[in-house]
């Protein structure tokens, strides 16, 4: 039995033994043993070799853990270096989109944010498409007959609109089954 329930959140429950603390994450047992110089061996390789954080595995080692462990060695980098912005901007020069570009250590969302931020290149605007109140109606029958988005976008009910745009309607409308 634990000694003391240190702290419990809905997704966090951390216990005290004797010798050693656990958490508990979303039903992922945790425990705080020290990383030892071959798993952050591992780690290193791993990263230099290009994986993401998610693709990265450690045995015995979440992804919280991983991510918190990359994060204290300092592979999270900060500071672009001008060898990674020569390398985006030659590849969106070519007619690449961020979407298509993997730089070693950076996320699809950083270079994307990268690319906008340094003007290489913007994202395309579209005009979003209001809802008429025909539409609404349609959905609020469509969901009190049991539909949900992804339902109704495949019956092709709602043409020209996607099933990310027909599940927000529905949130922002409330609509409740019947």
């Amino acid at each position: 039995m634990p000694e003391k329930v240190l702290f419990s959140t809905k997704n966090v429950l951390q216990l005290n033994f004797r010798y050693c603390t656990f958490k508990l994450r979303n039903g992922e047992i945790m425990s705080k043993i020290r990383w030892t110089e071959i798993e952050k061996k591992r780690l290193r390789i791993q990263i230099k070799k290009g994986k993401s954080i998610g693709q990265v595995h450690i045995e015995g080692r979440t992804f919280y853990a991983i991510r918190y462990q990359t994060y204290k060695m300092s592979f999270c980098f900060v500071v672009w270096k001008r060898k990674e912005l020569f390398l985006l901007k030659q590849m969106i020069k070519k007619g690449n989109t961020p979407k298509n570009i993997t730089i070693p250590g950076r996320s699809p969302s950083a270079i994307r944010q990268k690319a906008i931020k340094c003007g290489i290149w913007k994202p395309k605007l579209h005009l979003q498409k209001l809802w008429t109140m025909k539409e609404i109606k349609f959905l609020n029958y469509l969901v009190c007959v049991g539909y949900t988005a992804k339902k109704a976008v495949s019956n092709g009910h709602f043409p020209g609109r996607s099933q990310n745009s027909i599940s927000q309607q529905i949130q922002r409308q409330k609509f409740n089954k019947k």
